[in-house]
């Protein structure tokens, strides 16, 4: 997308948050889980192998029972994925915001762990939410994703 086209979109974004570009748009920016979990991929295998459960493996299991939860819903009507992402899937994010907001004080910002939460933790302030307010939208634009 050139500078030009950037500026002049406006409408429904679903991206990723690393673009500083996006946000020079008109557009709504809604965020992808897929992104977020591939940080938090890569932080999980840096992890020592003999570690207990770490910051990773939780958010990466918080983020699974979403997709979970959207692979329960993906064929009901919009008022009823809206109804139990409300009752399902916002106390999963406020629980993985929870964890962001305590970790971010206590994970070197450079480390992979540190990237992942601090790429979540922007994410899930603004374009996260939309997928749980919004009804129409996805947590994951791609389909195809086996998670």
């Amino acid at each position: 997308m050139t500078k030009r086209t950037t500026k002049q979109w406006q409408g429904i974004m679903q991206a990723h948050a690393e673009y500083a570009g996006y946000y020079l748009t008109l557009a709504q920016l809604v965020a992808c889980l897929a992104r977020m979990r591939r940080k938090f991929i890569e932080a999980k295998k840096m992890q020592c192998k003999n570690a207990k459960v770490g910051k990773a493996d939780w958010a990466l299991n918080q983020i699974q029972k979403l997709y979970r939860i959207e692979k329960q819903i993906k064929d009901k009507t919009v008022e009823e994925r809206y109804r139990i992402r409300q009752e399902q899937s916002l106390l999963l994010l406020l629980q993985l915001k929870t964890l962001l907001d305590k970790s971010s004080l206590t994970v070197l910002p450079q480390s992979l762990l540190g990237k992942a939460i601090n790429y979540a933790h922007v994410t899930s302030r603004s374009e996260v939410k939309h997928f749980i307010t919004d009804r129409i939208y996805d947590c994951n634009p791609f389909p195809v994703i086996k998670c």
